[in-house]
């Protein structure tokens, strides 16, 4: 038990900058409670479980690598990917250690599942959604080629022989 809470411990230590930003990015969301029950709940399922034998005969190499992997990318990747691998690394770390296999697909999924994304997807997909909503009344009229482009109401009379303005009443009265 001491063996998995020391290498527990050491990984909790070498994240610091993902529990600093996730404290951040929670309390800033009103969205991430959802998050914060999921990481409870791989919390509780990990700490019901007893530790076998078996599970101490396994290599810590993937966990290794995960956290090598971490502290590589670290100056290029963002928060919430360094977040993503580093719960990535808690996840098989305990997978190994309580479960006694590198992948416990529930804690894993727990725990990514906890990672507030929804911001995230918020901002990044919102403006392409919003250029689909504007673009979407043109295609539905069936004018592709008119996406995008405001037209003045002389520019309509001048193009569009139906239109019956006054301005066009002029130009004809003129021409005569």
């Amino acid at each position: 038990m001491n063996r998995t809470l020391l290498i527990f411990g050491v990984q909790l230590a070498a994240f610091w900058p993902v529990w600093r930003w996730y404290v951040l990015r929670v309390v800033d969301s009103a969205d991430q409670t959802w998050g914060l029950l999921a990481l409870a709940t791989a919390l509780l399922i990990v700490l019901q479980k007893k530790a076998t034998k078996k599970s101490f005969e396994h290599s810590l190499t993937l966990p290794t690598l995960l956290v090598l992997l971490y502290v590589v990318t670290y100056p290029a990747f963002p928060p919430l990917a360094r977040a993503g691998v580093a719960f990535t690394a808690l996840g098989v770390t305990l997978s190994l250690l309580r479960f006694g296999r590198p992948l416990h697909p529930g804690v894993l999924g727990l725990l990514w599942l906890s990672l507030p994304v929804i911001p995230s997807f918020q901002f990044y997909g919102g403006y392409p959604l919003r250029v689909l909503l504007r673009l979407r009344p043109a295609l539905l009229r069936g004018n592709p080629h008119r996406i995008g482009t405001k037209e003045s109401p002389e520019a309509k009379a001048t193009t569009d022989p139906t239109h019956q303005d006054g301005a066009a009443s002029q130009n004809e009265a003129s021409l005569a």
